[in-house]
């Protein structure tokens, strides 16, 4: 499995050594790299993560949505005010994807596109379309 994340920040902020850090919170894309098998057909797991470094060992926290909470509201719930609305608009910045897309096209041992151009692959985070 190989993932990018885009980080969208920490709690305490003014944490200056992560020994002090107790939350993480950030964007996760992660694509299942088998044999030959092209990114735009991968197994992919995407979406707003938080990393609770207060447990041992951390725990992820994905946000998921349930039958009575909507996705939306189980975000808003899970992360603090700052990050909620980059977790609800933000996704990995171009060359996050990039880095992504070449370490996933290695060890599936794929070809990148023309001139190491990568092809685009849509998907969603809240309702919003991403390429």
């Amino acid at each position: 499995m190989i993932c990018g994340v885009h980080l969208y920040g920490f709690e305490p902020s003014g944490a200056t050594e992560l020994a002090e850090v107790r939350m993480v919170s950030g964007f996760h894309l992660c694509g299942v790299a088998e044999p030959k098998n092209p990114w735009d057909v991968a197994v992919k797991l995407a979406g707003p993560v938080i990393v609770d470094m207060s447990a041992d060992p951390p725990g992820i926290q994905p946000v998921e949505a349930t039958a009575d909470v909507r996705f939306v509201d189980r975000l808003r719930e899970m992360f603090p005010a700052p990050y909620a609305e980059l977790a609800s608009n933000e996704a990995l910045i171009s060359a996050e994807m990039t880095e992504l897309r070449r370490r996933y096209d290695e060890v599936a041992g794929v070809r990148p596109g023309p001139a190491g151009q990568q092809t685009a692959t849509s998907w969603s985070v809240a309702g919003q379309s991403r390429y």
